[in-house]
């Protein structure tokens, strides 16, 4: 008989070998090959040199017709999964189908037949089927929610109570993480032994796939991404220049944002469209570090600098968080088979925090709407940091000279060299600007170049845009914001922002003021007759807001302005030191507004009559 050994020299590393079975019971071996096809170990035999002469059995008789072998693979993310998990000590999938919960051992998806990973292979605790199933029928998002939020008062001591309602919502999200578009970064800043690490570890094992990592690696990052779509928690000293070296920084940068992929070439000798293969960098992030961040990376991420603590909290552990995981499974699975909607977002301040902010408050107003108040103050000391931060940047030096510099505008344009001398005031020589740098932070801005005019540089000044620039970089009170009231208690108290700056060149600033009737100060209007609302121009003052003068019943001692009024200071860009003539004139006087008039770009002439 001849026999014949497997040449191991001829397999290649990553390759395994697998028995499969024919429909008619014959079992036969085949080798895995690292990139998923499969082929018949008798390509990899070799004859024995002192084999005698083959003698051949009688052939067996094999079906005419024989389906080829599926092939196998190990999967962890596809569609309609809720995740994989733990039933009667096996892994399998557990899955919607319609709208009902089950689980299965396997899936057939592309021609290939899916299995759950090895359970070593997956650093995290495996949620367990028949407690999901218990919370499936059970539980309710609002308990979940409150409960997360005392689960991570237990592990960490946050600024406030609204950091605590921040990281609950972020627990919801990397659960639907693949229908939302942006999950920002949780960011926890401190020295050393605040409590970042603890606060960081109760996030990661009630997340989605949680795994707490300190190294930067590609491929760590790649496999974490794209096959598990797990929750990273990045543990590290110095974020940013770990991350260059590691050659990663622009991975890690990307991760907030949905369809951002990374392409690599693995097989160059495969050829064109054969030889690279496309990541999926998406996902949720913790990030834990002793020194500030990439400015970029920080303007995708909700940064939490860690107070000091007047105690000491438990070190958190996978099991204390295996039950959430369990729980916000279950929710996983309403979501998927209720095909719950995310409410319509509210309009949050322009830019990337908005984008990263609306997520988690639509998720908050779906499964505990009586939290959003917190969150939305949250977001406006979010807004209030960035905008104090930005002003101490050379951008918001440059709009700062700009500001003013009016004087010096000629026929609209204002040259360069004079606002760099400007920014350039008191800095030692090797601190200086070029005026070639300014014009290109000047483009940055947004602000349009002018042809040279006698050898010099000229850009447009553009009154409207700075006063949108001095707003965003925090050099004046924030824009026009009309609130909804804040109590709703009676009687209702409204809040209205008529913005401007008081005592420098910048009280010529111009802005709209409108007032938007929304509910429910159009249902106060339309039936009292009058609101109350608090206007910050005024230094918080609180001021009667009545339908016409006809309305009776207004609380004594506050200064009323009747909606024509209102309409009437609306019409032009009154300055604030302008609203504070007309408020100061209605105080003393009682006086009605009769008439606002623009005698040119930048003055107002305010007609006023003394009420009978």
């Amino acid at each position: 008989m001849t026999t014949a050994r497997i040449d191991h020299s001829r397999i290649p590393d990553g390759a395994f070998i697998m028995p499969a079975q024919y429909n008619d019971g014959t079992i036969v071996q085949q080798v895995h090959m690292p990139d998923g096809s499969i082929r018949p170990l008798e390509e990899f035999m070799k004859p024995d040199k002192k084999s005698t002469p083959p003698t051949f059995p009688p052939p067996l008789e094999h079906p005419k017709k024989q389906e080829p072998v599926p092939q196998s693979c190990y999967l962890a993310r596809f569609p309609n999964l809720v995740d994989v998990v733990e039933d009667n000590g096996e892994l399998v999938y557990l899955i919607t189908e319609g709208n009902q919960l089950k689980t299965v051992p396997s899936v057939t998806l592309g021609g290939k037949v899916a299995f759950p990973p090895p359970k070593e292979q997956l650093p995290f605790l495996i949620p367990r089927w028949k407690e999901i199933s218990r919370a499936y029928h059970e539980d309710t998002p609002q308990a979940l929610f409150h409960d997360l939020i005392e689960y991570h008062k237990s592990f960490s001591h946050l600024p406030s109570e609204a950091y605590y309602v921040l990281l609950a919502a972020w627990d919801f999200s990397t659960y639907i993480i693949d229908h939302l578009n942006y999950s920002g970064y949780i960011y926890l800043y401190a020295v050393p032994e605040r409590g970042k690490t603890k606060t960081g570890q109760s996030m990661i094992y009630v997340s989605y796939r949680g795994i707490h990592q300190e190294n930067l690696r590609e491929a760590n990052l790649f496999r974490s991404s794209h096959d598990l779509a797990a929750t990273l928690f990045i543990d590290v000293s110095n974020l940013s220049k770990k991350a260059v070296r590691e050659s990663s920084l622009d991975i890690v940068l990307q991760r907030f944002e949905k369809g951002a992929k990374v392409q690599r070439v693995l097989h160059p000798e495969w050829g064109p469209f054969k030889d690279s293969r496309f990541y999926d960098i998406f996902g949720a992030t913790v990030i834990a570090t002793n020194e500030p961040i990439n400015e970029v990376m920080e303007s995708r991420s909700f940064p939490i600098d860690m107070p000091f603590a007047h105690s000491n909290f438990p070190k958190p552990q996978p099991h204390h968080g295996l039950p959430f995981r369990e729980r916000l499974l279950a929710w996983r699975a309403h979501f998927l088979i209720d095909k719950l909607i995310l409410p319509p977002p509210p309009q949050f301040p322009m830019g990337r925090l908005n984008d990263i902010a609306i997520p988690l408050w639509q998720i908050i107003k779906l499964v505990s709407p009586s939290h959003c108040p917190q969150f939305e103050e949250l977001i406006q000391e979010f807004t209030e940091k960035r905008r104090q931060g930005k002003s101490s940047t050379l951008e918001g030096e440059v709009i700062k000279a700009l500001l003013d510099l009016q004087g010096a505008v000629e026929d609209g344009k204002i040259e360069v060299d004079v606002i760099t001398d400007r920014v350039n005031q008191g800095r030692k020589d090797f601190h200086k600007e070029s005026s070639r740098y300014i014009g290109k932070v000047l483009r940055r801005l947004g602000l349009q170049f002018s042809r040279k005019h006698a050898s010099k540089r000229r850009y447009y000044y553009d009154v409207e845009m700075l006063d949108r620039l001095a707003a965003e970089y925090g050099l004046r009170d924030t824009p026009p914001d009309l609130m909804s009231p804040t109590s709703p208690t009676s009687p209702q108290i409204h809040k209205i922002e008529l913005q401007g700056d008081m005592g420098d060149e910048r009280d010529v600033v111009s802005q709209d003021v409108y007032i938007p009737l929304e509910t429910p100060t159009e249902e106060l209007l339309a039936t009292q007759g009058w609101c109350l609302w608090q206007c910050d121009a005024l230094d918080g003052e609180i001021i009667a807001l009545v339908r016409d003068e006809s309305v009776k019943g207004v609380p004594e001692g506050y200064v009323v302005y009747t909606m024509s009024e209102m309409a009437e200071i609306g019409r032009f860009k009154v300055p604030q030191s302008t609203i504070r003539l007309v408020h100061e004139s209605k105080r003393r006087t009682g006086a009605a507004l009769i008439s606002v008039e623009s005698n040119h770009k930048e003055s107002h002439h305010v007609a006023t009559q003394s009420r009978p």
